[in-house]
Parts: structure tokens; sequence; C-alpha cells
């Protein structure tokens, strides 16, 4: 309940389930009957700002069988980039007697720190941060602890990504593992020099061959790693 692409919600689903707040727990306790593993949910505060009802559905859920809730700190309406809403998490959190892990603009180890220590949730689930960064969990996890973190290097950076084009390839084929790519390449690189010349050239990649040679462009004369054209 958690979606809030228009392709999903117009048919009801995603965050819009919380509209139907007997159909979710419907759906919740016939999935808890049909499987022997713990069931979890998402949802955010509510479809709009004048309808938030997470903390009611949110007690339903638990009665109908869920172990564990993960909460994104908006309304449907709102769209990345909106301040969150922590009190609400606080207080669902508060409130219940399952596990709760927070949801919503976290992109360093932290983001992730504060918001537990703001909201007083079991953990946090980070959603679009782990685009090209699958080094924010261990951040993430030292952070929580406070143990220092050291970021991958340029060339593990390099790797990894080569790697995710190479499953990308298996997948979906080259076409569309090479349109893919396009978007997810920057990501792994987003703290690098020049950054934005780097996008513009990625839009023109057509095949998988090319992107090796793009990211050997890619330079350790600086911490981030520095784009050349």
């Amino acid at each position: 309940m958690g979606c809030t692409a228009r392709k999903v919600t117009c048919r009801g689903e995603g965050v819009s389930l919380m509209k139907h707040e007997a159909n979710a727990c419907e759906i919740v306790a016939a999935v808890v009957s049909a499987v022997d593993v713990p069931v979890t949910c998402k949802m955010r505060l509510g479809v709009s700002k004048q309808s938030m009802n997470v903390l009611s559905l949110s007690q339903k859920l638990v009665d109908a069988g869920a172990t564990a809730l993960t909460i994104h700190g908006r309304s449907g309406e709102k769209k990345f980039g909106v301040p969150l809403d922590q009190n609400i998490i606080k207080k669902t959190a508060a409130t219940l007697t399952v596990p709760v892990i927070a949801n919503g603009s976290i992109y360093t180890g932290l983001d992730a720190k504060v918001m537990i220590q703001k909201t007083g949730a079991a953990a946090v689930m980070p959603g679009r941060g782990l685009l090209g960064n699958p080094w924010i969990i261990p951040e993430i996890l030292n952070m929580v602890s406070d143990r220092k973190y050291t970021p991958p290097p340029l060339h593990q950076k390099k790797g990894v990504c080569l790697d995710h084009l190479d499953l990308l390839v298996d997948f979906y084929g080259e076409r569309r593992a090479v349109l893919k790519m396009r978007s997810i390449l920057p990501h792994y690189f987003s703290s690098c020099l020049f950054l934005k010349d780097l996008k513009k050239d990625v839009q023109q990649i057509t095949t998988a061959r090319e992107i090796p040679i793009l990211l050997e462009r890619i330079q350790n004369k600086e911490t981030n790693g520095l784009y050349r054209k």
C-alpha cells in the first residue's frame, strides 16, 4: 500500500487500497493463512492529507496477522522531495506491539540514524537510496552502531556497475538492459565531478559494450571520481 503510480492506484491497488480497510485486512488474513512465513505490510500515511488513516489501519492489519509494518512518512498525493511526517510514524510505532520499519528519504547512514532516533522505529527501509548504492546497507549498519564506515573505492563501484549490467542483459536482453542502465548508471557515480556530462553521454549509448568504455573516462583524479569527456 505504498505505491502511488497512477497505473497501480487506478485499479484500487497500491496506496488506494488504504481507502478500503476491510479489503486490505482480508488480503492480509488470506495471505497469513496461506503461508508459513511471517507476513509484513508496507503503507503510507494515507491516501491523502485529508485521509491519513495509518494509525487505525495499522492496528487492524496487525489484528489480521501482520507481524511487522513498514511505514512511508508521506501521504499518497505527496511526491518524493516533500518533507516526511516523522511524528505520525512515531505515534504508530508507540501504539503497535509489532516492529515498525520507517521508510522515506533515506540516502545515507546518518539519515537512517536520525530516522530511528526521531521515530522510535525498530529499523529503516531505504528505497531509492539503494539505486547505484548497495553500499548504503553497510553504511547504515555502521552508523547506527557508531562504527566507522569507509566508502567503496571507485574501481569497486565500476565493477559492481558492470556486474549489474551483465545481470540486466541476462534477464532483459541487451536492448532493454541498455535502456535501463541509462538511468541507473549515473546513480553509481552521483558524487563524481562533471556528473552532468556523464548523464548526457550515457543517454547516447546503444550497446552494452560501450558502457565499459564510458566508465574508463571516470578517473581517480578526485576522491569521488572525475568524468572526462
